[in-house]
């Protein structure tokens, strides 16, 4: 992707429509704050004074890499460990200058000064209510740990990078990964959908709703056999006197708000891009440590991987639970096999 086609992107991600118009003014608004970040961003940053003391280490870190009233722990030790390295006074002048690391989509092995940089870290640092890798990132890409001020609920950043927000984990293992709660139309759209398999095939729904179960689901109730099936249901409940079917129609009608089905899964699916992109937009990156790699990708192109395919869910969609939207961990890797 060019640098161009990333831009625009970017652009249309941040407008409310999703197609940008440059006649409109919200819209030139947008991609002149754009591109005042990115000018922003690639300007050098000037060196400061060399780090000689733990003292000196730590009010460098607070006031460079740290939002006011967030703390980080044990510096004294962290200094300590790094001036016993033989790459003491390399590890420092990054500590100082920052990695001029740029936000962009890829994946990056963490090796070299770097993993010394992050190891040092990880083995004396504490951060309350955040982790350590937090710190080793606002080094590597000039950003500032939010931690334990980032916000009670929701998905919040850890690290603002130039005001865009980070969200990063840290993660010897993923499976998946909570996205929230679901909005209470998408709830609502769910059960309605469960309500009518539940009608149609007799079968059971259990607590935790697979991905796969869930497009079994939506395969069965817009099957071609089962929509005509609730077509001869109702028009059978205007002409007949038997109860039983009278209310069997009247389960049907109260999970439709028209008589197709295929209605309740479009909208399902629609609910379901719409929740996703309104977690995701929280913030604006999305950064994942795992085995010696950080991972990083925009909301944007996560949103492009998480999003409903042909009225069915991703493949990245690992479950929902107690009405929480779980993401297959692996959708937070820049190259993942399905």
């Amino acid at each position: 992707m060019s640098v161009i086609d990333k831009l625009y992107t970017e652009w249309a991600w941040r407008t409310k429509s999703g197609v940008p118009d440059i006649n409109n003014p919200d819209d030139k608004a947008i991609l002149d704050k754009l591109i005042s970040e990115l000018y922003n961003y690639d300007e050098k940053k000037p060196e400061l004074t060399e780090v000689e003391s733990s003292t000196s280490l730590e009010q460098l870190i607070k006031s460079k890499y740290v939002v006011q009233g967030q703390d980080v722990l044990n510096i004294d030790n962290f200094y300590n460990s790094i001036v016993k390295s033989p790459n003491s006074k390399k590890i420092l002048n990054l500590i100082t200058n920052s990695g001029n690391k740029k936000l962009s989509s890829t994946h990056n092995p963490i090796d070299g000064l770097e993993k010394e940089l992050f190891d040092l870290i990880m083995g004396t640092v504490k951060i309350p209510n955040g982790e350590p890798s937090e710190l080793w990132f606002a080094i590597m890409y000039g950003g500032q740990i939010k931690g334990g001020v980032a916000g009670d609920t929701g998905i919040t950043s850890d690290v603002d990078v130039d005001g865009q927000g980070v969200s990063l984990k840290n993660y010897s293992k993923i499976n998946s990964v909570d996205f929230g709660s679901l909005s209470k139309t998408v709830e609502e759209l769910l059960r309605d959908s469960i309500n009518l398999f539940q009608i149609l095939s007799g079968g059971k729904v259990t607590k935790t709703l697979t991905r796969s179960s869930i497009n079994n689901m939506l395969d069965l109730i817009s099957s071609p056999s089962v929509v005509n099936d609730i077509e001869e249901i109702l028009k059978l409940s205007e002409q007949t006197g038997i109860q039983a079917i009278k209310r069997l129609a009247m389960q049907i009608e109260d999970s439709l708000e028209e008589r197709d089905p295929r209605s309740i899964v479009n909208k399902f699916c629609n609910g379901i891009d719409y929740n996703i992109k309104t977690k995701l937009n929280e913030v604006r990156w999305w950064a994942t440590i795992h085995n010696g790699v950080c991972y990083l990708e925009s909301s944007a192109d996560l949103f492009e991987k998480l999003k409903c395919q042909d009225n069915r869910l991703s493949p990245y969609i690992a479950s929902f639970k107690d009405l929480h939207l779980f993401v297959n961990g692996n959708a937070l890797f820049k190259e993942v096999t399905t």
